[in-house]
């Protein structure tokens, strides 16, 4: 807000509306300015505080010139787009973080065989690099709605006034120049009343929030006795108050808890826009608590999630037993009678589908899958006597073989998770890269607001 009002100042000094040596005495209070100094009894927002001690160093006549063409309304929506364009700024650096942790391990486990799930069912194999590749994904598109985002909160509303600019001829583009703005909300009824950029925000840590509760889900799910696959360090984990073995996973659970607060926030806000009239209403400012408050919550559980990847260890011999104990090369065996033998996919599907049908019910395993068995099988349902190839049979049978061939772009093959994952790391050093250029820009126009309040204050 201090910021704002030093913009203002400097601009309004630039198109002549305040003399030069008020501009300088106004500028240097704000400079010298401690909020722990000041008695704020009697003021109702911090705009009027600030007003106030400017008058109380200045006088009224030099000190009152300091709201001449500005309001509450205006500073308000500036402050805000000021304040959250850092914050989204912050998010998207542990973003990048949390997707640098994803890519590491997936870089790791890229030859890691593992089951693949739909309906929470075994389905086919996949590896594990493949599985927190999509993961990644998921926080990579978060990071475009941010940069998106971004771009247009980062529009100035100063200038404004309360709803319908200004008499005084004010120059808009400077003070947003000077804020580290880049363009204008033009429209002054617009720029006062739009909480878009609020809900927008709001909606993209909600996002992040669903990615993260989804990630901490499975690594509940994975941690239980009943899976096994990975085990989450002491840091991360507490014991029962009376069952001295068990290990919790609490920041999981809490990570997948704080994700429901964040869509709270979301809804609420939504809610309260639902029924206003243009322009500014005091109901906005209800919108603003939901906002910092997702934003604490949406950074303390990436940062979480963060540690807690990094500490995960995983049985890579338990989940090969899983893929190797399971049906799921199933289809496979299907595509092998269509690819090799030239069945209708339906028809063969039927023929795998009844065989593995009937050896679960005996009790049987994968392994006990024979050329003869469905050569049988294929008898029954067709009538017609095929020879399968033992030695193709094997190959199909064998996980590692199966997640190799499947090096379709996007697929789990090792050596298409470790293309993945250099594309990846070039796109997470792209999306850093525009963080710093932002953070750069920002600083330079700050820099520049106190240059021109140096030059302006040594000349008076």
């Amino acid at each position: 807000m201090v910021d704002i009002n030093k913009a203002h100042v400097l601009m309004l000094l630039k198109k002549k509306i305040i003399p030069e040596c008020d501009a300088a005495a106004i500028l240097k209070v704000l400079n010298e300015l401690s909020f722990e100094s000041i008695d704020a009894e009697g003021c109702e927002d911090i705009h009027v505080l600030l007003e106030k001690r400017v008058i109380e160093a200045l006088g009224e006549e030099s000190g009152g010139k300091i709201h001449v063409a500005k309001s509450r309304n205006d500073q308000v929506a500036t402050a805000l787009r000021m304040e959250l364009r850092l914050l989204i700024l912050k998010v998207l650096e542990a973003l990048i973080k949390l997707r640098k942790t994803l890519i590491d391990i997936a870089k790791k486990h890229s030859g890691t065989v593992m089951p693949g799930y739909t309906h929470l069912q075994q389905a086919q194999p996949v590896t594990l690099g493949h599985y927190l590749i999509a993961h990644h994904d998921a926080f990579e598109r978060d990071t475009e709605r941010l940069k998106s985002s971004f771009l247009r909160i980062n529009r100035s509303p100063m200038g404004s006034g309360a709803l319908a600019t200004t008499t005084f001829e004010i120059d808009r583009e400077f003070t947003a120049e000077l804020l580290g703005f880049e363009g204008l909300i033009e429209n002054s009824i617009d720029a006062v009343s739009d909480r878009d950029f609020a809900v927008e925000t709001l909606g993209n840590f909600s996002l992040i929030s669903v990615h993260l509760s989804r990630l901490a889900e499975e690594l509940i799910l994975w941690s239980t006795s009943e899976f096994s696959v990975v085990k989450i360090s002491d840091e991360y984990v507490s014991t029962s108050s009376i069952m001295p073995q068990k290990r919790n996973p609490e920041v999981a659970e809490l990570i997948r808890a704080r994700s429901a607060h964040i869509i709270g926030s979301l809804i609420a806000s939504l809610t309260i826009l639902k029924g206003l009239p243009l322009s500014y209403n005091s109901d906005l400012q209800e919108i603003t608590p939901h906002l910092w408050d997702s934003y604490k919550t949406t950074l303390s559980s990436m940062n979480m999630m963060i540690g807690m990847l990094e500490s995960l260890k995983f049985d890579e011999e338990l989940l090969y037993k899983r893929v190797s104990e399971s049906f799921s090369l199933a289809t496979d065996i299907a595509d092998m009678l269509v690819s090799q033998y030239g069945f209708p996919f339906r028809t063969a599907h039927r023929i795998i589908g009844d065989l593995v049908f009937r050896m679960i019910s005996e009790g049987k395993k994968p392994s006990e899958i024979t050329a003869d068995l469905i050569k049988k099988e294929i008898e029954k349902t067709t009538g017609k006597i095929i020879d399968i190839e033992a030695s193709l049979l094997k190959k199909i049978l064998s996980p590692e073989l199966n997640v190799e061939r499947r090096g379709v772009i996007g697929g789990p093959s090792p050596n298409e998770v470790l293309r993945m994952c250099k594309d990846r790391d070039c796109k997470i050093l792209r999306d850093e890269e525009w963080v710093k250029e932002k953070l750069t820009h920002l600083a330079q126009a700050e820099k520049r607001l106190n240059t021109l309040i140096n030059e302006v204050v040594r000349r008076c």
